[in-house]
């Protein structure tokens, strides 16, 4: 049974869950991006701790790997709503980890400029929200984390949810060991 906090928007089949994990099947006619706001299977938490001091990890399998002419995604998102969030996680087009930030219709992708994650399938992506203090974060073995994108975002506010998307050719992606914590936790 899905925990109560979760709520899957634009739902249909081509999703799972148990206690441990969520699988979502991408899809190719589904992306979160400006005004293509049609993303299937959207997961979103609400958490019970103070957003405004809040650290999130969750392990990711089957990321899309570097790719020419793929639009392939997986994201791990602070989500206010379809034109307003954050995300870190990897997209085909993109080399290694890449974060989105989208206000109003206006979106912003960033990749690492090294290609030494292209080929990277599993690796935990980790979110940290201090007041205004956005940082996105990914570790490929759980327990060293590098950051790749720090924001400052004093309208972002706080009602946020945390969410899990992936969109592209059908791949089965998986969000397991997902934590929900304040922020002097570690991942």
């Amino acid at each position: 049974e899905l925990n109560p906090a979760f709520e899957i928007v634009r739902e249909n089949d081509n999703h799972s869950y148990d206690a441990d994990s969520i699988e979502i099947t991408a899809e190719g006619d589904s992306d979160l991006w400006q005004w293509d706001n049609d993303l299937k299977n959207l997961f979103l938490y609400t958490p019970d701790v103070d957003r405004s001091n809040l650290r999130t990890s969750v392990k990711v399998d089957n990321l899309p790997v570097r790719e020419n002419n793929k639009w392939d995604t997986a994201s791990f998102i602070l989500y206010n709503g379809d034109d307003d969030y954050y995300t870190i996680g990897k997209k085909s087009h993109y080399n290694g980890f890449a974060t989105v930030k989208e206000r109003a219709q206006s979106a912003t992708e960033t990749g690492e400029s090294a290609t030494t994650n292209n080929n990277v399938s599993s690796a935990w992506l980790g979110m940290t929200k201090v007041g205004d203090q956005i940082t996105l974060d990914y570790s490929l073995n759980g327990e060293t984390w590098t950051t790749v994108g720090n924001f400052t975002d004093s309208t972002f506010g706080n009602n946020y949810r945390i969410g899990f998307g992936t969109w592209g050719t059908t791949r089965k992606v998986t969000f397991s060991e997902f934590k929900v914590g304040t922020a002097d936790q570690s991942y």
